[in-house]
């Protein structure tokens, strides 16, 4: 029998609508949503056509190839729950599409130039 995941525990969804569409959906690894991890990487994605999803995900940074294909290593939430788990998030979600952003040691966001690349 599978065991029930504790996602964001003791968490707080802030009421306050900080974002033009709070409820937008996106994609957060385990790591950080059951772990307790902090949003380490954040990239975004080209959404998914006529879905809520807003192109988002955010990683702890330490998830490698077989964590991120592994099925239910991931959940979707909505955009609003990543910002209070992690406000730090939040100047950066106006982003365009094929933007990622790694946390630096001092806990501030910088842009990844590369990380869409595909090594061409």
């Amino acid at each position: 029998m599978e065991q029930q995941k504790n996602y964001f525990r003791d968490l707080i969804i802030s009421p306050e609508p900080v974002l033009e569409n709070p409820d937008s959906g996106c994609v957060v690894s385990d790591r950080i949503s059951v772990d307790g991890y902090e949003v380490g990487v954040m990239y975004r994605d080209f959404p998914i056509p006529d879905t809520t999803d807003s192109g988002w995900v955010f990683l702890a940074g330490d998830e490698d190839a077989d964590y991120m294909n592994t099925p239910g290593n991931t959940s979707v939430f909505p955009l609003r729950t990543i910002c209070s788990y992690d406000s730090a998030v939040i100047p950066f979600l106006d982003a365009d599409y094929e933007t990622a952003f790694i946390r630096q040691e001092d806990g501030k966001f910088m842009k990844a130039e590369h990380f869409f690349d595909d090594g061409e």
